[in-house]
């Protein structure tokens, strides 16, 4: 009786782990709704100035900008920024 009664606990305990584990990064919803193409300004003081940025892809908690294709002479590198030490985005206002 003690064996069964183990069991069945044992067999709740593993059914309630597997129904609270979170979704992989990868199924999770976009962070903040923010889409590819879309021009934010990125900053990582609260007060501070931003940084330009176009979405190039988001990806569970990190956040890729397109190189400035203005910057001549340079070579382009995409930047990816970790949205969890973002202190602020900034949005353009849409009317």
């Amino acid at each position: 009786m003690r064996v069964a009664l183990t069991a069945t606990v044992l067999l709740g305990v593993l059914v309630l782990g597997f129904t609270t584990v979170g979704r992989a990064a990868q199924g999770q919803e976009i962070q903040a709704g923010i889409t590819t193409g879309e021009k934010l300004t990125i900053a990582f003081d609260a007060s501070a100035a931003g940084i330009e940025c176009t979405v190039i892809a988001v990806r569970g908690d990190f956040l890729g900008c397109q190189a400035d294709p203005q910057s001549s002479g340079r070579v382009l590198r995409d930047h990816w920024y970790n949205l969890k030490m973002l202190a602020r985005i900034d949005r353009p206002v849409q009317r």
